[in-house]
């Protein structure tokens, strides 16, 4: 069940490490904000996904919107 969280955040922990030089301190610790919280997210999906109530579809939407804000913020410290 921590697996999906453990994944999240060691492979963001990862591209930080990376990363260090070409992201703003500003974005890191956004980057992680945010990976906390989709850590948090991932857990409330994998417990609760034989319910699949409507907050269910709320958390999977914000999920989504967090995965896709961290990929932006990562694709742009390669294009630096």
């Amino acid at each position: 069940m921590v697996g999906p969280t453990f994944g999240v955040m060691i492979a963001c922990a990862a591209l930080l490490i990376l990363r260090h030089n070409r992201i703003s301190p500003t974005r890191a610790c956004f980057v992680g904000l945010n990976v906390a919280y989709l850590a948090n997210a991932a857990i409330c999906l994998v417990l609760y996904a034989p319910m699949r109530n409507s907050g269910w579809f709320v958390i999977l939407g914000v999920a989504s919107f967090m995965t896709l804000e961290l990929v932006w913020i990562f694709i742009q410290s390669f294009r630096v």
